[in-house]
């Protein structure tokens, strides 16, 4: 959660993601009833330059890492969805505002979300194909987050 005190960013209440998680406050896509703020304003030429607040979006991954793609169809995005890491999922967006999912990519919710996970994803897209590569925790890893494999992972999109 960005903390920083300026004007330009609405007040935004502290609390870190693990201690939300850990009080079960995932709520639906967002963090305990938070929206992931959109900021614009990245200067090559000016990286000081404060990036500026533009809104709180309905955004599916906020909670760990993703990747958002720029492609001539719009922007994909990938990554899992609150609050189990063992669906990798795929969803799209014209404007970066409004987000919806096009589909899993993998889905493992039938096995335990303790020792599963298919996460920190690093994916590019290339013609009509989806790279991704996964930091995996899979077939009989010690839990989901000391994974066991990186995955490579190419799907049709």
């Amino acid at each position: 959660v960005y903390t920083e005190s300026r004007s330009n960013f609405p007040e935004v209440p502290t609390m870190s993601c693990k201690s939300l998680a850990e009080q079960g406050e995932f709520v639906g896509r967002t963090v305990g009833g938070l929206k992931p703020p959109l900021l614009t304003g990245a200067d090559e030429q000016h990286p000081e330059k404060a990036p500026e607040f533009v809104s709180f979006i309905d955004f599916p991954f906020a909670h760990t890492k993703f990747e958002i793609m720029k492609t001539e169809k719009g922007y994909f995005a990938c990554g899992n969805r609150a609050p189990r890491r063992n669906v990798l999922s795929l969803a799209h967006s014209d404007d970066l505002i409004h987000w919806t999912i096009v589909k899993d990519l993998i889905n493992y919710s039938h096995l335990s979300s303790d020792f599963t996970a298919f996460q920190y994803p690093t994916a590019f897209i290339e013609g009509d194909k989806l790279i991704v590569v996964s930091r995996t925790a899979f077939n009989k890893c010690a839990n989901f987050h000391d994974s066991n494999y990186i995955t490579f992972h190419e799907f049709s999109i």
